[in-house]
């Protein structure tokens, strides 16, 4: 097994000192925003008459440009190209492809009352690879941004229904340019075909300086890719949350999480649930200014223990969102147990950066990166690796409806195993229409 270097050990001990300190401000917070004045003006509920209108009035100002009765609609067709020099992601078997991408977006809206609406997006692709044919899609692709919602409001409770189908076949083509918080931790991988799916919902009871709110969804995660079988599993999330209001600005609370997951195939990763509490504070420092930090305790519990799958640790996060005229940009670090990919936990400590700004009218760039610095184990499998990203994207609206884009990423993993590191260059270019 081969050992990282001083210096990597080094930014990983601090990041994940870092990530403690995290936790311990959220709690000094609540010292913090309890010397704040009281409220001195009664506030409108945040799931009430207004908050509705105000939803309904920002969903009546997105650019629907098709009516069918009370029915809104927005179709957007988009072409992109992608370039890489590692399409598998692998040590020593570099692959360059290119790839085309065509995609059409709809969009609809249904104000079912006046103030209830139904809205749904859905983006169907398809992934067509020069060099590896064998690695198109087959069949059409359903984006992540593809879901739909239904918002409810009934005096100060506010209901959101929810569903999110994805269905993907490759890592590379998805995953560029977004810069996603999720990665798979594979190597040497071409096809990846897998269906995703979160139904669920959200409700909040406004109680004046104190919210209530629980969220439930169900996940099924199934992958018809024989080598990735193993993944299939069934997923239960409750996410209950106590908030108290402590001004206008500022206010903590209590959150919760609690999951179940069953594998239909229990040969690499076992049936558990796992469970994590604890408290958080967000306020508005200043007018375009927001922070959010929260931190817990986090425990997991498996069917066979004897894979050395339980644990007992903490979760941290912090994220800081600045948004002025000319730029937005966020600042995110934290410390996270997750389900893992070739074992049953990956353990997570992360940062991650992403800043958009306007150069000249109708060009704007924006800048993104993150470090994750991982370990996998429970079970067979153990593999300590850090992972890389970094990116930068050129936008161009050279039309009311037209919109070019142009991006380069790079990503990078070292790993404590042979052969399981590798780098990848992708170059992408866009052009959307919305009509």
């Amino acid at each position: 097994m081969n050992h990282r270097s001083k210096e990597t050990v080094s930014c990983t001990s601090l990041l994940r000192e870092w990530s403690c300190v995290l936790a311990a401000a959220s709690l000094g917070l609540f010292g913090l925003v309890a010397n704040l004045p009281a409220q001195e003006m009664p506030r409108e509920s945040l799931a009430g008459m207004k908050s509705a209108e105000a939803q309904r009035n920002a969903l009546q100002a997105d650019p629907y440009n098709l009516r069918y009765g009370p029915f809104q609609f927005q179709t957007e067709t988009s072409l992109g190209l992608g370039l890489t020099d590692n399409l598998l992601r692998s040590h020593d078997n570099r692959s360059e492809d290119l790839l085309i991408n065509p995609e059409v977006t709809l969009r609809a809206r249904w104000p079912v009352t006046q103030l209830n609406t139904f809205n749904t997006a859905l983006t169907v692709a398809y992934e067509r690879y020069i060099n590896n044919s064998r690695l198109s899609s087959g069949r059409p692709l359903l984006r992540p941004n593809s879901e739909l919602v239904f918002n409810i409001y009934s005096g100060d409770v506010r209901i959101q229904l929810h569903e999110k189908p994805t269905y993907e076949e490759t890592l590379f083509f998805n995953s560029a340019g977004a810069l996603n918080n999720r990665f798979y931790n594979f190597t040497d991988t071409g096809k990846f075909a897998r269906f995703d799916n979160l139904l669920g919902f959200n409700v909040d009871w406004d109680l004046h300086d104190l919210i209530l709110s629980v969220g439930y969804d169900f996940e099924a995660f199934l992958a018809s890719t024989a080598r990735f079988r193993y993944l299939d599993r069934y997923s239960h999330f409750l996410s209950p949350s106590v908030t108290f209001l402590l001004g206008e600005k500022a206010r903590v609370g209590l959150e919760a999480q609690g999951s179940v997951h069953d594998f239909r195939q229990e040969t690499v990763l076992d049936d558990h649930w796992r469970a994590r509490v604890g408290p958080f504070a967000q306020f508005q420092i200043q007018p375009g200014i927001s922070l959010r930090v929260g931190a817990g305790y986090e425990t997991a519990q498996f069917d066979h223990s004897a894979n050395n799958g339980d644990f007992q640790s903490y979760y941290a996060y912090g994220r800081l969102t600045q948004t002025l005229k000319p730029f937005t940009h966020s600042l995110s670090a934290g410390h996270e147990n997750l389900l893992g990919d070739n074992a049953n936990n990956m353990r997570n400590t992360f940062v991650r950066y992403n800043i958009s700004v306007p150069i000249i009218r109708n060009l704007d760039a924006g800048f993104r990166a993150s470090a994750n610095f991982a370990r996998e184990f429970g079970g067979a499998f153990e593999e300590e690796f850090d992972f890389y990203r970094g990116g930068l994207e050129l936008g161009w609206q050279f039309h009311k409806y037209a919109r070019a884009t142009l991006g380069y990423d790079f990503t990078k993993k070292t790993s404590d195993l042979p052969l399981r590191g590798f780098y990848q260059n992708f170059l992408t270019m866009a052009v959307a229409y919305k009509f």
